[in-house]
């Protein structure tokens, strides 16, 4: 009886520590990426690695991408990321959700937009992240790139 219960302690233990790496890696991929893109958009565009792997992150980098999106930062840093907002929220799209994909076409930012039009829009995603997207977008799920909807 001993030895099942150190097996499964050990099992335990080997599944914390698991979940807990991948979560770390993530983590750290994904803020390292919000950051580059912050300090990095400009005419020219953004960082490449960093919009790739925000993208290929899908919603995995909701909880990292949107609190970062405020009015006051980068104008290019803005564009990009609500071009990426929509495709890491490609799979509640592709299961036809339509009021979703009106908001998100709402949501799009240019660089040359007026501060208040872009407070306005950071303050819709923010709300619509708050009453729909933050409960089911938690960096808790680090092994799925589409959290099922919205």
């Amino acid at each position: 009886m001993k030895r099942v219960l150190g097996i499964l302690a050990t099992l335990g233990i080997f599944a914390v520590l698991g979940w807990a790496g991948g979560y770390g890696y993530w983590h750290i991929r994904l803020v390292s990426a919000v950051r580059t893109l912050e300090t990095r958009s400009g005419v020219q565009g953004g960082d490449a690695d960093a919009v790739d792997l925000l993208e290929d992150a899908g919603c995995r980098a909701l909880p990292y991408l949107i609190p970062a999106m405020q009015p006051g930062k980068n104008p290019f840093f803005l564009a990009e990321a609500s071009q990426l907002l929509k495709k890491d929220l490609k799979g509640p799209l592709m299961r036809g959700d339509l009021e979703l994909d009106a908001r998100l076409e709402g949501w799009l930012m240019t660089p040359d937009m007026s501060p208040a039009e872009r407070q306005r829009k950071c303050d819709e995603i923010h709300a619509w992240w708050r009453e729909k997207g933050e409960a089911r977008h938690s960096g808790a799920k680090w092994w799925k790139s589409d959290c099922g909807g919205i």
